[in-house]
């Protein structure tokens, strides 16, 4: 079990590390450098990295709060 915990852990803090450059991209000058089609998907992906993140939290909290009983 806490092998699990270590892994998701471990994902989350890349995902949200992407999740945050992102961000970062999308709200500076750099975002005017790239298509409209690629700035709809960019946000798309911006969405769906911070519902991934969402769970990959809810999953840990699960898994922890199992550990602890």
């Amino acid at each position: 079990m806490e092998e699990i915990i270590k892994k998701l852990i471990e994902e989350k803090s890349q995902v949200d590390t992407r999740r945050i450059k992102l961000h970062l991209f999308l709200e500076s000058e750099k975002v005017s450098t790239v298509s409209a089609k690629q700035l709809s998907l960019l946000n798309i992906q911006s969405s769906i990295m911070n519902s991934y993140s969402q769970v990959l939290l809810e999953r840990l909290q699960d898994l922890m709060s199992e550990h602890k009983q």
